[in-house]
């Protein structure tokens, strides 16, 4: 976390793959991931599954998984993305 320059608050800095925002992407997330993974043209039919399709193309896939992968950390560390 960092505090904003203009009036003293702490702004948090979350990887998109934190989706249980706790600061850290680790097997929580990846389990919450793994719900949604369907692979290429198959969009993810768990629910929710919105911000797991990093790249925006309907489906959640390896390419998906890459920008977990990127962002996992052993709990309670700050994510690589950030």
């Amino acid at each position: 976390m960092r505090p904003d320059a203009d009036n003293g608050a702490v702004l948090s800095l979350l990887a998109p793959a934190d989706f249980d925002r706790d600061g850290d992407v680790d097997i929580v997330d990846v389990v919450a991931f793994h719900r949604c993974f369907e692979g290429p043209d198959r969009p993810p039919t768990a629910s929710p599954c919105s911000g797991t399709d990093f790249d925006g193309d309907g489906d959640v896939d390896l390419v998906d998984f890459a920008t977990l992968q990127a962002c996992f950390r052993e709990p309670d560390l700050s994510s690589a993305y950030v």
